[in-house]
C-alpha cells in the first residue's frame, strides 16, 4: 500500500513516505512489543499517507480506494488476533472461526469492488444496456469498451436508406449518452488497437478525473 500512494504522487512521495513509513514501523513496534493501545495510532499514519496521496497527486477518483480499504481492514484485524493471542485467556475456537469467516467476507467484498469489468458491446442490444446499467447502479466499476459495427455498414443511396441510417447512428448515441449520464466512460476500439492500449486510456481518465460541481 505504501508503494501504491507514493506512485500515486510523486511529487509529493517524501510525504507520503514519511508518513506511510512511520505508520509501517510503528506497526511493526506495537507487534513486536505488544503495545495495542498504539495500533490504531499506526493504521492512521498509514490511511494518512495515503490520503495525502489521493490529493497531491489529484487522485480523488482512484479505483484503488476498496483495495486499500481492505488492505487496512485485514491489517487491523489480523493485528488484532496476533495480539490477543498473546493473552492468557485463549478464545473460544467458534468464535475465532467466525471472525475468521467475517474478516474474509469484508476483504472478498473489498476486492470485488475494486475489480474493474469490462463490457465489450456493439451498442445495438438494449437487453445489455440495461443489464449493464444495472451493474453500475449496483456500485460496480464499469467500462463500455465500444466495437463499432459503422465501418461495416454501407447504406444504399436512396433517401429512405439513408434516413434509416442516420436514424440508426442516433439511436447508438442515444445509448452512448445514457451510459455516460450513468458514469460509465465509453472507449471505442478501433481496428487495430490494442485492448491494453484502449484500457490504459480508461485508467489514466478516470484516474485524473474529479467531480463535477454543480
Amino acid at each position: 500500500m505504501l508503494a501504491w500512494s507514493c506512485a500515486l504522487a510523486p511529487k509529493a512521495v517524501w510525504l507520503v513516505a514519511l508518513l506511510g513509513g512511520a505508520g509501517a514501523l510503528l506497526l511493526l513496534f506495537v507487534l513486536a512489543r505488544g503495545l495495542d493501545d498504539l495500533l490504531g495510532s499506526s493504521l492512521l499514519l498509514l490511511g494518512a499517507g495515503y490520503v495525502v496521496a489521493l490529493y497531491a497527486g489529484e487522485h480523488v477518483l482512484d479505483q484503488g480506494v476498496p483495495l486499500v480499504a481492505a488492505g487496512l481492514l485485514a491489517c487491523a484485524e489480523l493485528a488484532t488476533w496476533s495480539l490477543e493471542e498473546r493473552l492468557p485467556v485463549a478464545a473460544d475456537r467458534g468464535l475465532l472461526v467466525a471472525r475468521a469467516r467475517a474478516v474474509g467476507i469484508l476483504v472478498g467484498s473489498g476486492l470485488a469492488a475494486s475489480a474493474l469489468v469490462l463490457a465489450l458491446t456493439p451498442l445495438l442490444d438494449t437487453r445489455s444496456t440495461g443489464a449493464l446499467l444495472d451493474l453500475r447502479a449496483r456500485g460496480f466499476d464499469l467500462v463500455v469498451v465500444e466495437v463499432s459495427p459503422v465501418p461495416f455498414v454501407r447504406p444504399a443511396r436512396d433517401e429512405l436508406s439513408q434516413l434509416g441510417y442516420r436514424l440508426w447512428r442516433l439511436s447508438r448515441a442515444a445509448v452512448r449518452a445514457r451510459y455516460e449520464r450513468a458514469g460509465i466512460p465509453v472507449v471505442a476500439w478501433e481496428d487495430g488497437a490494442a485492448l491494453d492500449a484502449v484500457i490504459e486510456e480508461v485508467r489514466a481518465y478516470r484516474r485524473y478525473a474529479r467531480p463535477a460541481r454543480a
